[in-house]
């Protein structure tokens, strides 16, 4: 935190300690906040991914690759999907895997999706789902496809207690 504050490894003249910690301070006030703030944010594009998407391609629509833009991001996404269903041990995904023949409509497989699984998914759902979609949030599909990528990066560096500042 006091790179800003040197210049060739010499303190500018009057530098303390306490304007090294302010610093500090206001980079874990500043991680804290976008922890608070992403959460919602990730909650509310899974589910809406999920109503969108199931609505337009029923429950296991997101299983075929013709609903999405590149066959290969979608098996790519399709393995990331099958290795997180898995290894968890929630009750639903037992109850889907042991009594509903391991079929997991998307509303619950939504339900294990990392942030950036969910935001990977959005960026390769067709533009018309994605166009519904950005119409929720009253936005245009760029802008909603790009947020939710830096969504997902700034939530990762708060998350793994990274730095903000400078």
């Amino acid at each position: 935190y006091s790179l800003t504050l040197r210049d060739h490894d010499q303190f500018a003249e009057n530098t303390k300690f306490e304007e090294i910690y302010r610093l500090y301070n206001f980079d874990a006030r500043l991680r804290n906040f976008v922890l608070k703030y992403s959460a919602p944010i990730e909650t509310t594009l899974r589910a809406r991914m999920a109503y969108i998407h199931a609505k337009n391609h029923g429950a296991l629509g997101y299983m075929d690759n013709k609903n999405f833009k590149d066959q290969w991001l979608h098996a790519h996404f399709l393995s990331k999907i099958k290795k997180l269903l898995d290894t968890s041990k929630e009750a639903f995904v037992l109850h889907h895997r042991n009594d509903l023949n391991d079929e997991f409509p998307l509303w619950v497989a939504v339900e294990v999706m990392t942030f950036d699984v969910a935001s990977k998914c959005l960026q390769n759902m067709l533009a018309s789902d994605q166009s519904e979609m950005a119409g929720l949030y009253g936005i245009r599909t760029k802008f909603l496809v790009n947020w939710m990528k830096c969504a997902v990066i700034a939530r990762n560096i708060a998350a793994h207690c990274g730095r903000f500042y400078n």
